[in-house]
């Protein structure tokens, strides 16, 4: 169970508390082409041409539209949708901040959660470079 999770089972959090720690965290999660333009996959000009296909598209996803185009595969927004996922602070950070967590309670288990996805992020930035040459 997610270290958050098993803190709303045990009453150290309420539910309210939980969801708006994620409301704060997806509120700061980079835009999906930020981090494109970023990684080198997509130009501003190719960016501002799926955002705008969206706005007459609001259900068809950023990646969806991006591939349509022919700016990205499959595998490259699967590729940023990791490293989208990787620079969100966790949420165990949210509720620290928040000053509903002791922030000594939750560092170990952020710790843990960081160290889990580093090797992930390597990975990630490998594999897009190799995509953004393909």
């Amino acid at each position: 169970m997610k270290p958050e999770l098993e803190l709303v089972h045990t009453g150290r959090i309420t539910p309210a508390q939980y969801v708006e720690a994620i409301t704060r965290q997806t509120e700061e999660t980079t835009p999906l082409g930020q981090v494109a333009i970023e990684a080198g996959l997509l130009t501003p000009r190719e960016v501002f041409e799926v955002l705008h296909r969206q706005r007459t598209e609001p259900s068809r996803r950023f990646g969806d539209i991006a591939v349509g185009l022919g700016y990205l595969n499959r595998s490259q927004v699967a590729l940023l949708l990791l490293e989208q996922l990787e620079r969100r602070r966790p949420i165990l950070a949210h509720l620290a901040e928040m000053g509903v967590l002791e922030t000594e309670a939750a560092w170990p288990q952020v710790d843990a959660a960081e160290d889990d996805t580093d090797s992930l992020g390597s990975e990630v930035s490998t594999r897009a470079g190799d995509f953004a040459m393909a």
